[in-house]
């Protein structure tokens, strides 16, 4: 994927996304998936929260504390780090998951936040992020640090390991939280995804 950065001129453009942002920051994260006009943004990262998650300075565009915003990678998931892991596998993946962002991020010429959405995860944008003109979903998913996500049934939806073929179903339960159990089968199962959790340790 090459994409050139463009950055956002139009002053709707800016204030849809801006007010789409603090409608997410109030409703807590539960605002459900609205699209914004798709455009590219060479908005600067500041902070590497995870794997799948970065943090970056919308300042040019956005004023205040809607500039500071958490950018989710779209279409995959890594594992959690830190007290959220499921297990000690799931913790050292996180980590190593974590750190190939955070490798790829600090060596990059040019960084493309592109085509930001709103959705459910706790209030992030969605976006595809390139660097250098590559996925860095895609370099996650190869070097076994992620799994992709496809919408499920029921409102749930589909992990899968494109190095094993694992995959598994996780859905809401009723009080509308995604389930644990069924990202532990693919996180915390050695069983289910050696591979990967071999190329995690060798940190890609």
């Amino acid at each position: 994927m090459n994409r050139a950065a463009r950055r956002m001129t139009g002053p709707g453009r800016a204030f849809a996304l801006a007010g789409a942002a603090a409608l997410a920051f109030v409703a807590g994260g539960a605002l459900a998936a609205d699209r914004a006009e798709a455009a590219d943004y060479a908005w600067p990262v500041t902070r590497i929260v995870d794997g799948d998650t970065l943090r970056v300075d919308a300042g040019a565009d956005m004023a205040g504390e809607l500039a500071a915003i958490s950018v989710r990678l779209r279409g995959i998931d890594t594992p959690e780090k830190g007290g959220r892991a499921k297990c000690e596998s799931e913790r050292a993946r996180g980590q190593a998951a974590t750190a190939f962002t955070s490798q790829t991020v600090a060596g990059a010429r040019s960084i493309v936040i592109a085509d930001p959405e709103l959705g459910t995860w706790g209030g992030r944008v969605i976006a595809d992020v390139v660097v250098d003109g590559r996925s860095l979903a895609a370099a996650l998913l190869a070097t076994g640090h992620a799994l992709s996500i496809a919408p499920g049934a029921d409102g749930g939806f589909v992990l899968s390991d494109p190095l094993t073929g694992a995959a598994v179903l996780v859905r809401r339960d009723p009080g509308g939280r995604y389930e644990v159990a069924g990202e532990s089968r693919l996180y915390c199962d050695a069983v289910a995804a050696p591979r990967a959790l071999s190329l995690a340790s060798r940190g890609g």
